[in-house]
């Protein structure tokens, strides 16, 4: 009989069928911040029992088994530590991924892949199928899974800022307009970068509120105009800069055209229109983009990480030419005009 080997198919489907308990596993290791606490070095599973109220024998079998998929370290003396993975799960880390853990292991949003075959077969929501509201409408309604939401989805913006203000070149544009902008902290970043430009920041009135203190750190509130409002019905006139960022992959193609036929009646003619996404490859999709675009699928059924293709298209139909792809770490910003 041959030894097993990595690539032996029942390895990698056990690998695969310990995928949900591995995230449920990693969100309790979280949730008794055990990550924050190894921040002050190794501790013992009896030690780290005693800081987080743990039971130790049970805490000790869930460090065993994380352990063994790399998000700590057993040490030969029993104790354990921190590795890279569990570092980033620390809730000071610059680039925490604590909220975004989280919010991907809640039970709602476990429930909703619970019914992808749903999505697969219909291709609708299965959040709408599991929870009958869409996701902002459950967001609206339970403000404690929002913040959480805002948290992850704060750190993956954040992460993305620098390649984007480095990558493009914002510097020819005296006002920029973002749509579904958030809490404005891409705005805030152009902005702090140059000096001349003004901003809008149009968003739901729900969200924008929570922008002061964004914009107030970045020494930019006196140049900004913050519009509450909904980008599919009107979006502010006399920007010469448009920018959606991470805006159009949660629609279907009727919605997106809807959206930048919004932007193309309110853009001059020689103004730009940016789309931050990251980009579907025509072939060989990474993980990464493979699985998001899995994720826009489940959540809001049409949603999707379109091509460069499938872009240009929606542009053309929109009154919108495609002018060029600028890439930007992992996402690319696909830049366009009016007609």
């Amino acid at each position: 009989m041959q030894p097993s080997s990595p690539a032996d198919p029942q390895l990698v489907l056990g690998g695969i069928m310990r995928g949900a308990a591995t995230l449920q596993a990693v969100a309790v290791a979280v949730r008794l911040r055990l990550p924050d606490v190894l921040a002050a070095g190794p501790r013992t599973p009896a030690e780290l029992a005693a800081e987080t109220g743990a039971a130790p024998a049970p805490l000790a079998r869930l460090l065993r088994a994380l352990a063994t998929v790399g998000c700590f370290e057993a040490r030969p003396e029993g104790a354990y530590a921190l590795t890279p993975l569990s570092d980033v799960l620390r809730e000071d880390h610059p680039r925490s991924a604590r909220a975004r853990l989280l919010a991907a292991a809640a039970p709602f949003a476990v429930e909703a892949w619970l019914r992808l075959e749903h999505s697969v077969r219909t291709g609708e929501s299965a959040f709408v199928a599991a929870h009958g509201v869409s996701k902002w409408e459950y967001y609206a309604a339970h403000p404690a899974d929002a913040a959480t939401f805002d948290q992850a989805m704060l750190g993956r913006t954040q992460a993305r800022i620098a390649p984007v203000l480095a990558a493009y070149d914002f510097a020819p544009f005296a006002h920029v307009v973002d749509v579904g902008g958030g809490r404005g902290h891409l705005l805030a970043g152009i902005l702090a970068r140059h000096a001349n430009a003004r901003g809008t920041l149009l968003d739901a009135p729900s969200v924008v509120p929570g922008s002061a203190p964004v914009l107030a750190a970045a020494g930019v509130t006196d140049r900004v105009a913050v519009v509450p409002g909904d980008f599919r019905q009107e979006v502010p006139r006399g920007g010469d800069l448009y920018v959606l960022s991470d805006i159009l992959h949660d629609w279907g193609d009727d919605e997106c055209q809807r959206i930048l036929e919004k932007c193309a009646a309110a853009m001059e003619p020689n103004a730009k229109l940016l789309v931050v996404e990251l980009l579907m490859p025509e072939s060989h999709a990474s993980p990464l983009v493979a699985w998001l675009d899995l994720l826009m699928l489940v959540e809001f059924g049409g949603g999707r990480q379109r091509t460069e293709s499938e872009l240009r298209t929606l542009f053309e139909r929109s009154g919108l030419v495609l002018e060029r792809v600028v890439p930007a770490g992992e996402v690319s910003v696909v830049e366009g005009r009016r007609c």
